[in-house]
């Protein structure tokens, strides 16, 4: 299992030996912001091979980075979205190389890519999807194409989540709410279906019988077959309605 962190205690996870969770509305003191070894402790990537018992940071050019996103390819490659001060982009640990991520190669900087990677995907074919502030953008693992795929029937909004189904169907969930789909890996998109309500999707995950499901903030999670128009209500038993992740077994 890996996780990526950020600086921010909101976002910590309580398991094993990541720091605990700060209830910020009832904590005394929070962590000081200018703690140093704090920052750098709650940075980078963390990585655990039992299942979450413990978890320990990987060392290694990564860990000055706030890490958004992680997805791996079909070679077992890690991918992460990064940022730092004014730079944002994508490294990746190359698969039996534990420790030494790099850079995707090619056009991977702050002067191709706008906003932070809130979103990762590889697809089977090694194109790399991701979703960020101002829009998504696609790229081979190469690096030696970089488009930005905003257009083509998908609104200029920040692209928080993707998801892809067997049948090579891509799922993008928009800042503004919204989802849309491409059947051709993200040139030509439309509206995935009715009965979305119009709220910021939070996370996107497919099943292999080609179901996505929604996650929205504070209207629960929503089901649509890929082949299908209309998205059901699937929040039956939720014990809240802002859903932030999703992950299917």
């Amino acid at each position: 299992i890996f996780a990526g962190v950020l600086s921010d205690p909101s976002f910590l996870s309580p398991l094993a030996s990541l720091p605990p969770m700060v209830d910020l509305n009832k904590a005394e003191s929070a962590p000081p912001a200018d703690n140093k070894m704090e920052q750098q402790y709650y940075q980078g990537v963390f990585v655990s091979n039992e299942n979450g018992k413990p978890w320990s940071q990987q060392k290694s050019y990564v860990n000055p980075y706030r890490v958004f996103s992680l997805d791996f390819d079909p070679s077992n490659s890690l991918y992460a979205g990064v940022h730092m001060n004014d730079e944002w982009g994508i490294m990746r640990q190359n698969a039996g190389k534990k420790e030494n991520w790099e850079g995707v190669p090619g056009k991977w900087g702050p002067q191709y890519l706008s906003g932070f990677p809130f979103a990762l995907k590889v697809h089977a074919n090694y194109w790399l999807f991701i979703g960020t502030t101002y829009g998504l953008f696609r790229t081979n693992i190469y690096g030696q194409l970089f488009q930005n795929l905003t257009g083509g029937g998908l609104p200029k909004d920040g692209v928080m989540a993707l998801a892809v189904t067997p049948t090579n169907v891509l799922f993008a969930g928009l800042f503004g709410g919204g989802v849309y789909k491409s059947d051709d890996l993200g040139l030509k998109w439309k509206e995935a279906g009715d009965g979305l309500p119009k709220q910021k999707i939070t996370a996107l995950a497919g099943n292999s019988n080609n179901h996505i499901f929604a996650a929205t903030a504070g209207m629960g999670v929503y089901r649509i077959k890929s082949s299908e128009n209309q998205w059901e209500d699937f929040s039956g038993g939720l014990a809240a309605l802002n859903v932030t992740s999703l992950c299917l077994d």
